[in-house]
């Protein structure tokens, strides 16, 4: 067990045991003097989403919200080294997977998180949101401001094909590269690190990582669906009859979509990790591989869920979508979060 809060002075993200609760320490990003809080129980507010396991189980409920802790000279160092004379060990949460617990999660603890935090930040969440929205419809606007110019001014058949093939990869990549921002402030949000809007812009440096994940996960998908294809293509061959050919490929392609969907939930996390814990393709599908045992299912139904919220806002004169993407996108953070056993801002009492 620990307690994590943050400096109240820098922001830096602070962990020590639960027994380092009341002791007095510098801390070791800024040296400001702190008291490290005790965890005492989450402020009661309404939810659509039903009571925290917590109070539905009647135990004793703590607030890691408490008010940052104030600052005031001690000689007590909880954050010291395991060796020094306290003997307390200090850490501070960073990238890689050293700190990765996997975690099966309830889906109404992450809606009751998700709808805590969204609430608190909502004006930060919608205003990130929309701009991404709005910058990656832009995007795909380019195609056609400019190939139709092209195409009216009677430009060759193949100069228009290489200016949309072009234009399509360029809009593609930046659209990609807004969304791992978008990808990055959620999660920190979610984590209660107060992210600064600009971090929307800083997903470029991922970039190349996640189109190797992305390309490896769809090579994966075509060679699975692709079995589908090549019974079919027997079938016809063998028998000439397209009802036999229909059949045979459902046959094989039922199991084979069954296949695929299972192991892109079991890989679908690491986008999460290469923007969050800044790895590699590999370590990342590894990871993702390790957190997603015993929440496929439930990230099926996330996904489900995130579809009909993103189509509830468009429903809604498409201008509904601007206060339901924001809620569908940190869902999916507060998710990741979540299996990886990782604290969230707002956490329920059981996760000590």
């Amino acid at each position: 067990m620990a307690i994590e809060f943050r400096c109240g002075s820098c922001e830096k993200l602070l962990r020590v045991p639960d027994d380092a609760a009341g002791q007095e320490a510098k801390c070791p990003n800024c040296g400001a003097v702190l008291t490290v809080p005790a965890a005492s129980a989450p402020p009661e507010s309404p939810s659509p989403f039903g009571p925290l396991p917590s109070q539905s189980a009647g135990a004793d409920d703590h607030n890691p919200y408490a008010q940052p802790p104030t600052e005031r000279p001690g000689e007590v160092n909880p954050y010291a080294s395991p060796t020094s004379d306290t003997g307390i060990e200090f850490s501070i949460p960073t990238g890689g997977a050293t700190d990765i617990v996997p975690t099966v999660m309830d889906i109404g603890d992450v809606l009751n998180r998700t709808w805590a935090i969204y609430k608190a930040n909502f004006w930060m969440c919608v205003g990130v949101v929309a701009v991404a929205l709005v910058l990656s419809q832009a995007a795909s606007q380019v195609t056609n401001i400019v190939v139709m110019p092209l195409q009216a001014a009677g430009a060759d058949i193949v100069v228009v094909m290489i200016a949309n093939f072009v234009c399509t990869v360029v809009a593609t990549v930046f659209n990609i590269w807004i969304a791992l921002g978008q990808t990055l402030f959620l999660i920190q949000l979610a984590r209660g690190n107060n992210p600064e809007f600009m971090l929307l812009f800083q997903g470029g440096r991922f970039l190349l990582r996640f189109l190797g994940y992305y390309i490896l996960l769809m090579l994966m998908g075509a060679g699975i669906l692709g079995v589908a294809a090549v019974a079919a293509l027997i079938a016809y061959l063998a028998t000439n009859d397209e009802q036999v050919t229909l059949i045979a490929g459902l046959a094989v392609g039922v199991p084979a979509l069954v296949v695929w969907m299972y192991v892109f939930l079991m890989l679908s996390q690491a986008g999460n990790l290469i923007v969050d814990r800044d790895m590699g393709v590999i370590d990342s599908m590894s990871v993702s591989k390790s957190i997603t045992e015993g929440n496929k299912l439930l990230l099926f139904v996330l996904g489900i869920l995130f579809m009909l919220l993103m189509f509830a806002g468009l429903l809604a004169c498409c201008f509904g979508i601007f206060a339901t993407a924001p809620f569908a996108y940190l869902m999916l953070a507060v998710a990741y979060l979540v299996m990886c056993g990782q604290q969230t801002l707002y956490q329920p009492a059981t996760a000590f």
